[in-house]
Formats: C-alpha cells, sequence, structure tokens
C-alpha cells in the first residue's frame, strides 16, 4: 500500500458521520472527504454503525495519492502529554517501534517513530500534529468509555460534550439513543488500536484531516453479553476519517466519519 501523507484533492464536507469503535457504528452522519469518493452515510460504529463499525468494508474506487512530503519522526516516546492515558510497552497487533498509551481500559492509540514499508497505515507524526491527535485521541476516550457502559447513556456524558465541537449531538443521535434503547453497549473485550494519520494536505491553520486505520476488536452486545444484531467477533480494521477543528486556542473535532480510503 503507498503511504497517505496527503491528498491532491480538496476535501468538502459531504455531511455528517460517525464515531470508532468496532462493533462500533459510526456516531455522525456525514463527513468531509474528498469530492469524487464514496463514504457511508451512517459514518459509525458495529458492522453497521459508527465510530469504530467492525468489519463491514464497503468498495470504494478513490484511495490517497502517494505523499508529496517527507516526514518526520518524533522521538521515543514523550509525544503524546501526561495525563492522557497510561503508557504502556505493547498493543495488539502492534510491532513497531513507538509510543503506545492506553487511554481507557482496552483502547490504545500509537503513535509510531517511524514508518513500516509494508503498512502505509503506521506513519510517524511531525512535531505540530501533538495537539491535533491529542484532541482526537480524547474525543475517541469519551466516545469509547460512554458506549461501553451498560446500560449505555443516552444523552452525551460531559466527558463526549467537552470533546466534540457538536457536543456529542450526532453521536446521541446515531449511537447512544438507539444503543441504549436497544438495551446495547460497546464490548471492549478484545479492544481497539488507534492509529492516526494527520493528512499533510489539505490542512491549514484551523483545519485538519485524520485518516485512521484502526485495529478494532470491539463489538456491540445485548444487556445479556450475547452479539447484537449484525456484529461479528474478532479483530479488524476499522476506516475512519475525522475533521479536527481550531477554536480559539484549542483544536475539537468536529466530525467523525467511516470512510474506506482510511485504510486503503
Amino acid at each position: 500500500m503507498k503511504p497517505i501523507r496527503s491528498l491532491a484533492l480538496l476535501l468538502v464536507v459531504a455531511g455528517l458521520a460517525a464515531c470508532s469503535a468496532s462493533g462500533n457504528a459510526d456516531p455522525e452522519d456525514t463527513a468531509p472527504i474528498p469530492e469524487t469518493a464514496p463514504t457511508t452515510d451512517d459514518g459509525g460504529p458495529s458492522e453497521t454503525d459508527v465510530t469504530t463499525t467492525p468489519n463491514t468494508v464497503a468498495e470504494t474506487t478513490t484511495t490517497p495519492e502517494p505523499p508529496t512530503e517527507t516526514t518526520t519522526a518524533v522521538g521515543p516516546g514523550g509525544f503524546l502529554p501526561a495525563g492522557l492515558g497510561t503508557p504502556v510497552v505493547g498493543a495488539p497487533g502492534v510491532d513497531t517501534p513507538g509510543e503506545i498509551v492506553e487511554l481507557i481500559e482496552n483502547v490504545w492509540i500509537f503513535v509510531p517513530t517511524e514508518p513500516d514499508p509494508s503498512d502505509a497505515n503506521v506513519v510517524p507524526p511531525l512535531p505540530e500534529d501533538v495537539e491535533i491527535i491529542t484532541a482526537y485521541a480524547e474525543a475517541q476516550a469519551a466516545y469509547h468509555e460512554q458506549a461501553s457502559m451498560n446500560p449505555m447513556p443516552a444523552e452525551p456524558s460531559e466527558r463526549v460534550m467537552a470533546s466534540l465541537a457538536d457536543g456529542g449531538a450526532r453521536l446521541a443521535v446515531n449511537i447512544f439513543a438507539p444503543k441504549s434503547a436497544a438495551g446495547q453497549h460497546l464490548d471492549l473485550k478484545d479492544g481497539i488500536v488507534l492509529r492516526p494519520v494527520v493528512i499533510a494536505d489539505p490542512r491549514s491553520d484551523t483545519e485538519a484531516f485524520i485518516f485512521d486505520c484502526q485495529l478494532d476488536g470491539t463489538v456491540f452486545v445485548n444487556s445479556d453479553g450475547s452479539l447484537a444484531d449484525g456484529q461479528t467477533p474478532g479483530v479488524k480494521e476499522f476506516p475512519q476519517i475525522a475533521s479536527i477543528v481550531k477554536v480559539g486556542d484549542e483544536w475539537i473535532v468536529e466530525r467523525l466519519t467511516r470512510d474506506e480510503r482510511a485504510c486503503a
């Protein structure tokens, strides 16, 4: 696969979509994507849901172009800020040198310190990416924390509201409310590894995009622990694109959308 550090096409807002988690459903309705590339409408977790919907991969005809700039690897550890989570020495499916932080139990974020020639989804970040990746990590931690509660609250938690530009409104409509009504929640037992790559182009001082080909083993389950309809166990790649915007002096996640190009 070719590395995904830049896109030649300008992104446009195609709609709002979802979050990221395996059994995941995409939390939002639609999100910014290249003009000619297709994306799912539900954007969410579960095989047919929002954040990290495990396993259903749709056909896509557009793939990101090869990178047009050289990336600079950060030093070992110390890229992510203290307090984001617990630094650990390993995570499922990660065999490239880098920094790993467990955001909440069984939800990890991986920041490589060197590229993997065999995996275009393993790309070291630039030093200026730290605040963007941190905002993304916090939004993912907030979503997975609430989605894994049994019973799952129908309304966004304070943490979710603080980490998403819309206060978690789309997540509430597309994930929290319907899953709560169905008596379902996200099972994190097999975990999920976030592998965010900040796209170099398009990018500005107030807007950035992340491609994240997640290693997602989460599934939605019923209150008794049985698999929810449409869910398939096992770790799979879940493709998500996130739009991150700067409000005042801080970056915040605007949209999370399932998009197959994130794993192209």
